[in-house]
């Protein structure tokens, strides 16, 4: 093999490492408070990995978007008026990240999941 082809090679492998490394497969989420209280201690979990949010203050958002491991739905978890609450959040897997949107209002959460979610 010459020079040339060892670099070519080297050069397209890098290339293919690289496109494994696009934002395609990050999920984005967007964790609304619709209730009148703040929620507090806003976390997502998948597989023992945990994002802490913080606290919500009602009508405001926390977005979320991270590569999340495996497939089926991480969940999310809060405080809101002192009990403990958690639900899980839009299925995902490897080639399809979670995209959408979860309202949070008196301890319960609605989801919209998709693409398109505004």
């Amino acid at each position: 093999m010459t020079k040339k082809t060892i670099i070519r090679y080297s050069l397209f492998l890098a290339l293919a490492l690289l496109g494994g490394c696009s934002d395609s497969d990050v999920s984005s989420l967007e964790i609304v408070n619709n209730s009148t209280r703040s929620i507090k201690n806003v976390y997502v979990n998948n597989q023992g990995r945990k994002w802490i949010l913080g606290n919500i203050n009602p009508g405001n958002t926390a977005k979320f978007s991270e590569r999340l491991n495996g497939e089926g739905s991480a969940s999310v978890f809060w405080t809101e008026n002192n009990k403990e609450y958690s639900s899980s959040l839009c299925y995902f897997s490897k080639n399809f990240p979670a995209k959408g949107k979860m309202l949070i209002a008196n301890g319960k959460a609605e989801y919209q999941c998709g693409n398109d979610i505004s």
